[in-house]
């Protein structure tokens, strides 16, 4: 049996703001050549979108870019792990896997220049 600070000082997939944000990122980089890129696929939005089930938003940035870009995150992580069997191409899953990098990027460039107060320059190379 559980106890109450048992529940309070475990989380199976990660629990805070950045951890679980770093831990779904670590997903993004799987390639598994021997297997179909619909299995890599379904792996980032079906399974490392636990990740970001106990992501919690800090009340110092809500209703803040950062908040709105996390949301757009959370929001398009759970649309596509819905839709995870629609038939899609390879360029269509590769697009989607592309978006979300794009979004974890604008996300920790917000978090740099708001929070930190540091300049971003965006990288050259790929």
């Amino acid at each position: 049996m559980e106890t109450t600070e048992t529940k309070a000082t475990e989380s199976e997939f990660g629990k805070g703001f950045l951890y679980p944000l770093c831990l779904f990122a670590q997903h993004l980089s799987y390639r598994d050549s021997q297997m179909p890129f619909d299995f890599t696929h379904r792996m980032i939005f079906s399974a490392s979108t636990d990740h970001l089930f106990e992501l919690e938003i800090p009340e110092s940035l809500k209703g803040g870019e950062i908040c709105r870009l996390v949301n757009d995150l959370l929001q398009f992580c759970d649309e596509r792990r819905r839709q995870i069997h629609n038939d899609l191409s390879v360029i269509e899953m590769k697009n989607e896997i592309n978006q979300v990098k794009e979004l974890l990027s604008q996300i920790m460039r917000t978090i740099d220049e708001e929070v930190f107060k540091v300049q971003t320059i965006e990288a050259t190379w790929p």
